[in-house]
Parts: C-alpha cells; structure tokens; sequence
C-alpha cells in the first residue's frame, strides 16, 4: 500500500494544529483537509471543492442489499477498507475535540466537520443492524489487477460484513470509537446527530465485546491488507471513547478490568490503539488530579462570600483584602440598609438575585448540614445565610414594604472602583403595596423560609423572627401581583423578571417546609400552572425548585401522588432526565461534555441544575428508587457520577486544564471582571481609588492583585474555551448565583 494512505493525514491534523513555529502550517492545514475531498467514494456533494474529482462506485451495497454509497478509498487504490477509515475519522474528530476553536479561527471547522460526517454518514448505512457491520467493499487483489480512475471502475465490487457469526471485535470496535469521538465533535453544532452517533457507538461496542474475534478471520480479504494483530486495544480505546462522549461509568470500570493496558509500545496506527487509549486516560486522570479535594473546594466556596459583602465587616472576616463599604446605604430613604451582598463584580445591591443566593445557600444547609459539620463549614455556612437574611430583615421595615435594590447598575457601570471608594449615588429602591413586585416578595419570601429550617437547631428563636417575615412577605406577594422591574425599573436592564407565579409557589413550598401549614400545600395544589417541564433553573424561573421539593416529598410518602403533584413530580423528573443526556429534549452539551445553556454566564445554570439532580439522587437513595426517563432507568449512582463529572469539568478537568473556580488548583482565571479583586487592596494602598481612575486598573494586563477565591465565573464557551480577559464580563465575571448551588453539591462530594 501507499505510504500515503489517508489514515495518517486524521493523526497528522493533531500536529499541524498544535504547531507554533514560522512555516505556514494554516496553509498546510487547509491542505489536509482538502486531501479528504480527494480521496470520497460515492456521490459527490454540490459544495465538493476537489473539482478534478467525479461520483464513482454509485452501486456499492447493491449485492447485498444495502446502501453503501460513501466512505473513503483507502490509499491511492479504490477500495474501502473498513478498518482504516474507522480509525481516520476517530483522529480526524480527535482533532476537532481537541482544536476545534483553532480551526474555528483558521476558518476550517466545517470543512473538519464535514470530513469527519463523510465517514460517520457511510458507518451509519454500513450498520444496519446492532450486531451487523459492512466493513469492507471492494477487495485488494482485484483493485490491484487494475489501474482506473474511481469513476471509471470495471471491476466487481463486492460488500464483506461482520455479524454474530461471523464476528470482528476490532473493525466493530474502531468503528465505535469513531462514533463515540464524532459525537463529541459534533455535539455542540448538531446534538440530533451527536445522539445518533452515540446510540450506533454503544451497539456497536457491544457486539465487540460480545462477540470477539478478529475481523480478517470473517473478512477474509482484508487479511492481506490491513490485518489486525488484536482486538483488545480496539475495545479499550472505544471505551475510552465512549466514556469521554457519555460520562458513564461503565465504560471506565470495563477498562480498569482489563487485564492488558498494553504495556509500553513500539507505535500507535490504525492497528495498534494502545497508545491512544493511554494517552486519553492520561490526560483524564491528570486533568482530574486537581478536582479531588472536594473539600477544599467547599471552603473557598464560603470564602467567596465573605468577598462579596457589603458593609460594616465583622471581626471575623476572612477575606481580609476587603473593607467595609457602602456605610451610607439606606439613608436616603430613613432606612438602615447596611450589610447584604454585592451581586456579582459590581457594587450594587440586587435584592432579587441576592434572594435566591440565599435561599440556594440555605437549601445546601438543610440538605447536607452534617456534611457541612463533618468538614467544619457549617458555622461558615451559617453565617452567609445570616450575612444576607440579617440584611433582609432590615429591607423590610413593614409587612408590605421591602427595599429590592441599593444603587443601580448604570450609574455603577460608569464606574470602576472598589466598593470602600465608591462615590456614586446610592439611591434605595422599594416595593410597597402601590408599587408591587410579587417576584421579588415571593424569592425573599422564600430565603427566609428555607434559612428558617437551616438556623432551626441552632438558632431557633432567630428562626422564628425568619418565619414571621417570610409569612408577611408571601401575604404581600400573593395579595399585590405584579412583576417587580415595573415598580423598580432600574433593575430591569441587569435582573429582569420573566414573570412572578415560580416565586410564589417556591415561596409556598419553603414555607410547607417550614412550618408545615396545610394552606401552603392548597395554594400549590390550587395553581393553575405547574411549569411543565423547564429548561432551566435559575434566579428568575423556580419551578424547577418547587417542581424537586414537591417530588422529594411524594418519594418520601409525604404527600398523595395524585394528578397534580404528580404533574409536578414528573416534570422535575423530566428535567433532571435532560441534564443527564437521557431525556426527550436534553440539554445541549459542549465538544468536552459540560452542559451548555447560553454564551453568558453559562455556569449559573449548570450549578443550580447540579444540585437539584444530586438532592434527588439522595431522595431517590433513600426511598430505594430508580429514576425512569425516556433513554432509561437510572440509578442514584448514575446521577451522582454525573453531578461529579461535572464538577470536576468545573474544578479543572476539561481541555483548559483550568480551573473555573477561582484560587482552586494550579490554573485559574486571573483576570476576572470584578472591581474590588482588580484594584489593590484599600489596607495596601489606601489612597482613593477615583470613578474613572479605576479603569486604568481595569485595562492593566496583570493579574488581578487580590484572589476571589472560590467564586465561579461564567465559565467556557461551546467550545470549551475560555478567554481569561476582565473585558470579557460573559466568561471571566463570576456571581453569588453562581456559587450558592455549588455549596450543597460540593458538601454532598467532600
């Protein structure tokens, strides 16, 4: 055969696109791609840029009955050897895993993509059947005996499979790597065809392991050509493969079980596979090594908090670059309005996101508060409810009266200070009964429940004062509607509310919790909207939180699952199915598996997400259930290994290496958009930092000088890349909503 033979040119692409020397590798690889074109079986598409190429062998498949149009001609002969190109397209989707936003930047993607689709397409008709698998067409000897154009072949083309009796583990298993690594690639453009992959990479794994054999032994004339010399290294490497594309466990327990890692070899080919199949569980459990110490995590988790607050600091803070704030707050309306939090990395106070910090802070509390104490974090814990529930019970002076915001984020934004500097006007904001926002009513409404049930135990008189104002705050909300940016329109452009029936009955549900009154469960249960089944849960939609408590409470026997509780277990259920990949309508994922919502701030969706599907992961444990969805039965093991996988992508592994909680691990954004971190600390140099004097801090290529440990920034694109600017306020700026979910899940690890 040719020493040119296509398969070289998918593990040559890996090379090209990691080089930084003078030549013109983006030349060379445009090159590369355009050798594929070259080298296409079947009809050729109308977009076909290799214009000296015709449509040839237009009846393979014929003699067996099966469309077997497309593929690759191997070499520089016109046969397609199944084997091979199984391998080509596994490297060649290897290299758009690996350097897809390389290519996106050379303007090649597609063209990688389409590549990689040429070779999956023709799989998917060579694999009619689970255990059936066209992998040869065309024979070597024949092809050999003559010297034509593709287009003009005369010889007899005759299609060669595999099936149950006669078996070949490695050509079923290459073939399912490929699938397996293509679906990875091509996850984030096209998830209908990266699930389609998956589905033929999982039968096609299977039929290898359960029927060994090599495959020359059934396709007796490709012995002569590409002859396997094993089929072990071909099951590895597909589940290697399969684990990095699905997150299932099983595949890496059936790789830890094997009995030959392959030793230290000579080479890595289209034959030999162990080299890759190291290489890839090398690159895992170094990536990985880093996200072990759940526990650590857990405290920088807390430490975030203490970095976010406003106010007059207590004599036990941590955080010590901070200083106390914002000591005016409140006083243009009569009102003292010190303490809560800052939202994200500016320095206004809004009451609507801050509320669900706290009531997500509360429920990791009352979730896994001896995980908490068993790590030493929960009086830490404690006191971030306190720092933002104290605050609250300031904001609401009277029953139906609550102040949502302090300062705005225009005036703010015009302004890059530290909050001990600040020098814009601070104006406070309220709701009252002219001036509704039920939104906003409902979510405090129910910070202070669920903080109730957390301080309890160790605080119950302060826990009653907590009761009294999420009952006040939930009669306000039910008797007064009314979206709360209609009352507080300067929070609309950062934190607009879609709508405020969610708050009510999450409001509704903390308080059932709490104190156990019947008439919380009959205004739910009175609802004419349950949700249906969300594609998020975040600080403006909580139905997916009521939709898990209500769920939660039918697993355990609390309630009657009659239709319209059961309505609400089964949408949670729903949800829960698509953030695992098993759903009807599951969430988009990137190249490298994380779950992906939207460019902005993507992270605050997947935390919040990660923590409803681990307490119920807990629930579904303790009342000895399985979850059903559509892809199939799932144990609490499952969601568990999942929930875990995720965050480890959080922690650092993933293709950045890189850490997405700030101050964990070797690597970490340094650049995060947030103004207190960016600028010296006001105990180093406590000269005035000015309105616009700050953004020369801002524009300064240095790392931040003071670390914002534990907070969690808006995290990768759908590539999986990360561009660590503070201009970049869509990836590098970092939230409590981002944080607050995380705390529980990560107790839950530790």
């Amino acid at each position: 055969m040719s020493s040119t033979s296509y398969f070289y040119f998918g593990f040559s692409l890996l090379l090209l696109l990691h080089s930084a020397v003078s030549m013109d590798y983006g030349a060379a690889l445009t090159k590369s791609l355009l050798y594929f074109e070259a080298q296409r079986s079947g009809k050729l598409p109308p977009n076909q840029r290799v214009q000296w190429r015709g449509d040839s062998a237009l009846n393979d498949g014929r003699d067996a009955g099966v469309d077997l149009l497309g593929g690759y001609y191997d070499a520089g002969d016109d046969v397609k050897f199944g084997f091979p190109m199984a391998f080509t397209v596994t490297m060649l989707a290897w290299g758009v895993v690996e350097y897809g936003s390389q290519l996106q930047a050379k303007e090649e993607l597609s063209n990688a993509l389409e590549c990689i689709k040429w070779g999956t397409d023709y799989f998917i008709k060579a694999h009619p059947e689970p255990n059936v698998f066209y992998g040869e067409v065309g024979d070597g000897d024949s092809d050999h005996s003559c010297w034509q154009r593709p287009e003009d072949m005369t010889n007899t083309r005759n299609s060669y499979r595999i099936d149950e009796q006669h078996p070949g583990a490695d050509l079923a298993g290459e073939t399912a790597a490929a699938f397996a690594a293509a679906a990875i690639a091509f996850n984030g453009s096209n998830p209908s065809y990266s699930s389609q992959l998956i589905t033929h990479a999982k039968q096609l794994f299977d039929f290898a392991k359960n029927h060994p054999g090599q495959y020359q032994n059934s396709i007796s004339v490709a012995g002569s050509f590409y002859l396997s010399s094993g089929y072990e290294d071909e099951l590895l490497w597909a589940a290697a493969w399969l684990h990095r594309a699905t997150q299932d466990k099983g595949y890496m327990d059936y790789i830890q079980q094997s009995v030959n890692s392959g030793g230290t070899r000579s080479m890595f080919s289209w034959d030999d596979k162990y080299v890759g199949t190291q290489v890839l569980i090398a690159k895992s459990r170094f990536l990985s090594a880093v996200s072990m110490d759940y526990g650590a995590a857990l405290t920088k988790s807390l430490l975030y908090f203490e970095a976010q607050r406003s106010g007059k600091l207590p004599p036990n803070q941590r955080v010590q670059w901070r200083g106390d704030s914002a000591l005016n707050d409140g006083r243009d309306a009569g009102v003292d309005l010190l303490g809560g939090y800052y939202d994200a990395g500016d320095d206004v106070k809004f009451g609507f996101p801050m509320a669900f910090t706290v009531t997500m802070l509360a429920w990791g509390v009352v979730e896994y508060g001896s995980q908490l104490q068993a790590k030493e974090e929960l009086s830490n814990a404690l006191e971030c409810i306190k720092w933002g529930t104290d605050y609250f019970i300031k904001a609401h002076p009277e029953p139906n009266v609550f102040y949502g915001e302090v300062g705005d984020g225009d005036s703010d934004h015009s302004c890059w200070q530290r909050p001990e500097d600040m020098t814009n006007t601070r104006n406070s904001y309220r709701i009252d009964e002219q001036h509704p926002g039920a939104d906003l009513a409902g979510e405090t409404a129910a910070a202070f429940a669920a903080a109730a049930i957390a301080f309890n135990g160790s605080n119950p008189s302060y826990s009653s004062q907590l009761i009294t104002h999420a009952k006040q705050l939930f009669d306000f909300a039910k008797n007064h509607p009314g979206q709360y940016q209609n009352s507080i329109s300067v929070a609309g452009s950062f934190y607009l509310s879609s709508g405020y029936e969610d708050e009510l009955l999450w409001a509704a549900a903390w308080l059932h919790r709490a104190t156990q009154d019947k008439g919380y469960m009959d205004y739910i249960q009175q609802s004419v909207n349950s949700g249906g089944t969300r594609s998020m849960f975040s600080w403006d939609d909580k139905y997916v939180g009521t939709q898990v408590l209500i769920a939660k409470n039918l697993l355990k026997g609390k309630f009657v699952e009659d239709g319209k509780f059961g309505e609400y277990k089964s949408n949670a259920e729903q949800f829960i199915c698509n953030c695992i990949q098993k759903g009807s309508s599951n969430v988009q994922r990137t190249r490298a598996g994380l779950l992906w919502w939207q460019p902005w701030n993507n992270l605050q969706y997947l935390t919040s997400s990660l923590f409803v599907t681990t307490t119920y992961a807990d629930t579904l444990t303790a009342t000895q259930n399985t979850l059903q969805c559509p892809g199939g039965s799932v144990t609490p093991e499952d969601l568990i290994t999942f929930v875990r996988s995720q965050v480890d992508y959080i922690l650092g592994s993933n293709p950045k290496g890189m850490s997405y909680m700030v101050g964990f691990g070797p690597k970490y954004p340094q650049h995060v958009h947030h103004r207190g971190a960016s600028i010296v600390s006001i105990k180093t140099d406590s000269s005035p930092v000015t309105c616009k004097g700050g953004f020369d801090w801002f524009g300064r290529n240095e790392p931040n000088p003071n670390v914002l440990e534990g907070a969690i920034v808006g995290g990768p694109d759908q590539g999986d890349d990360y561009t660590d600017s503070r201009s970049n306020y869509q990836q590098a700026e970092a939230a409590t909503a981002n944080t607050a979910p995380l705390v529980g899940v990560l107790a839950r690890l530790a």
